[in-house]
């Protein structure tokens, strides 16, 4: 039995985790779930579900291996990994004035982006000569951080080249190139980014 990455059907933090499994070659199953449109943002789909699964303290994203499941929340690295996600998920998801509060984050970016690349020095990868994981969680965020505003790695080529080398990855470029990948909105409708009603 194939495992099963459950989560929203949005690239959100999964992505890196799909990537993961395509570029390792793991077969795998996505359970998705569909977040309500407007004015309810209905997520019964996931809520209605999650306390029948019989997993302790479900949440999402979700990858089960036969009956034992793995949560965000009980993989230690992984919320240090993907606290570059926080600032943007907040200014998606929770910004009463997106506009300001977007043009207040876009300010503090170069900073950032100059700390990972700086970090990323003459390594192959962020962790040197092997790929990690982080890799992947740095690749699917320069790629949003792209959409949300062009041209923000122009002063930053070893980002660049980092995305290169990730989307050149066996089993990752075939993913990417699928119309599922391509098409998949980054957030959920609620969002004030990158949700389908944005797209």
């Amino acid at each position: 039995m194939a495992p099963i990455l459950g989560y929203w059907d949005v690239r959100g933090i999964v992505q890196p985790i799909r990537m993961l499994l395509e570029y390792t070659g793991t077969r795998y199953e996505e359970k998705l779930y569909v977040c309500g449109p407007a004015p309810s943002y209905d997520k019964s789909c996931w809520l209605n579900e999650k306390d029948s699964l019989g997993l302790d303290f479900p949440n999402l994203p979700c990858r089960t291996f036969l009956r034992v499941a793995v949560f965000t929340s009980q993989l230690p690295h992984l919320p240090q990994s993907l606290v570059w996600f926080i600032p943007y998920i907040v200014i998606c998801y929770m910004s009463t004035d997106f506009e300001s509060d977007k043009a207040a984050y876009l300010a503090g970016l170069p900073a950032k982006w100059k700390s990972l690349s700086d970090f990323l020095g003459s390594r192959k990868w962020l962790a040197g000569d092997n790929l990690t994981y982080p890799d992947l969680i740095a690749y699917e965020l320069l790629y949003q951080h792209q959409a949300l505003a062009p041209g923000c790695l122009q002063d930053f080529p070893l980002l660049q080249d980092l995305m290169r080398r990730v989307e050149g990855l066996k089993g990752i470029k075939e993913f990417l190139q699928t119309p599922k990948c391509k098409d998949m909105p980054f957030n959920n409708p609620v969002a004030h980014f990158g949700g389908r009603a944005s797209k």
